[in-house]
């Protein structure tokens, strides 16, 4: 690992643990550890080493950042795990302890803990050595784990983020971690106040400031944060905390800034993200099939790579749109910049039983002024509002994509009025640097 760019000392130094980095699918999270890195000293730590083919260029600049260790039989490990036994035995037995008692119910979670447990005690011993303030999970599973096992053997405090099936699809150990963090973060209300019932915290009864200070599972309320009302903490002098905070992936505005979308009869349609089932990229191309046939003149772009890659291929010669829809494969992100600044719509025809939270990509289309048609699913409402910030369909009705593709396609009037909507909704709360920030504040809290 190469060294850091120097901070001032005042700032933390904060070790971000994630299962994979680079990962091509999180450029949300290779955005957020850019910006981190030019505000503080941080170090990455990946559970395990990326084959991706297609790096975005921010990682490639973080790769100097990172560390990677091998597992159980790794020379760096073995004389971390012997300094660290040697040093804090009590400590380091109890993060045991706890991991297989806290993962003992999902034998899945239990067996990949236990891999990553060596893992951890190099991450511990490194960290004493190199002045760590803080661990942070970009995930909920394993990398909160690592940290707070991390945390347990050092006491340098931790905290973990909370995205979607990370904290949807099993919650074994989530609700040790949620207590024991020194704080959640989540990119979205709902997430919140389903991490408090996880927590077994009402939430209702934190929907007031006037409603501090009562009682609630036990423990005493106080705000958390910068008095943020999207936030809150329980605590006690001889009890556990929870703090949680919703902070949005925030951008780079400047980023998807167009001078002049080009003026032409066609409308210009983009999806983003990778060809998996769940995104519904096939629902779009039978969309434009119909709406061919009714002369309704697009372009289509679906960005990504993915499994369903040589499937799409063939659902669009089978239609006859090979002048109409074209598949872009696998890019950088910096290469999807250009296409979110010449688009008119973006379409996610995303299922619901397999999206949670607010997807980046529709943060992105309202940062370049791209009207948004998607579906009802996890949070997706909170920035999406029916008919003003953006359209909602039924997950698997083409022709109720068609449909609105064609109406928004003869009134551009209205296709302006709702990405203008949709970007003014964002300006704030999604901006990269106020999100950074707000994790600083917690950070040096």
């Amino acid at each position: 690992m190469g060294d850091s760019k120097q901070k001032p000392n005042s700032l933390p130094h904060v070790v971000f643990i994630l299962s994979k980095f680079p990962c091509y699918d999180e450029a949300f999270i290779m955005r957020e550890l850019a910006a981190f890195s030019e505000k503080m000293k941080i170090t990455i730590f990946s559970l395990r080493c990326s084959r991706d083919k297609v790096i975005h260029d921010e990682a490639v600049n973080l790769l100097p950042l990172t560390i990677y260790v091998q597992y159980l039989f790794s020379m760096k490990i073995l004389t971390a795990m012997f300094r660290v036994f040697i040093r804090r035995p009590i400590r380091l037995l109890k993060a045991l302890f706890d991991l297989k008692w806290g993962n003992i119910k999902s034998p899945e979670f239990l067996m990949k803990n236990l891999a990553f447990f060596p893992k951890s005690i190099y991450l511990a011993d490194w960290a004493e050595r190199n002045k760590v303030t803080h661990f942070f999970g970009y995930w909920a599973t394993y990398p909160a784990s690592v940290a707070m096992t991390a945390s347990t053997i050092t006491g340098i405090p931790f905290s973990f983020m909370g995205h979607a099936h990370d904290i949807y699809l099993n919650t074994t150990h989530l609700k040790e971690k949620i207590m024991r963090a020194k704080f959640i973060s989540t990119c979205t209300k709902s997430n919140k106040d389903y991490l408090l019932k996880i927590a077994e915290i009402d939430s209702t009864s934190l929907a007031s400031p006037r409603k501090r200070g009562s009682k609630t599972s036990g423990f005493p309320l106080k705000a958390c944060g910068n008095d943020n009302p999207g936030a809150y903490e329980t605590a006690s002098n001889d009890s556990p905390h929870v703090c949680i905070k919703v902070i949005h992936h925030g951008l780079s505005f400047k980023n998807y800034e167009s001078d002049q979308k080009p003026v032409e009869n066609r409308l210009h349609i983009i999806s983003v993200g990778t060809l998996y089932e769940h995104k519904g990229h096939k629902y779009l191309i039978d969309a434009v099939k119909i709406l061919k046939g009714r002369g309704v003149q697009l372009i289509c772009h679906i960005i990504g790579g993915g499994p369903l890659e040589p499937d799409l291929r063939a659902q669009i010669s089978r239609c006859g749109l090979e002048s109409e829809v074209f598949l872009t494969g696998a890019i950088k992100h910096s290469e999807v910049v250009p296409y979110y600044k010449q688009a008119d719509l973006l379409v996610l025809m995303a299922q619901s039983e397999w999206h949670w939270g607010i997807p980046n990509v529709i943060v992105e289309a309202f940062a370049a002024k791209v009207a948004v048609i998607t579906t009802r699913f996890g949070s997706v409402e909170e920035v999406v509002l029916d008919g003003k910030t953006g359209i909602l369909v039924p997950g698997k009705d083409v022709q109720a994509l068609a449909h609105v593709i064609e109406k928004l396609f003869r009134d551009r009037n209205y296709l302006k009025t709702l990405a203008q909507a949709g970007h003014d909704l964002i300006l704030q709360e999604f901006d990269r640097d106020r999100c950074v920030n707000q994790y600083i504040d917690l950070f040096t809290k």
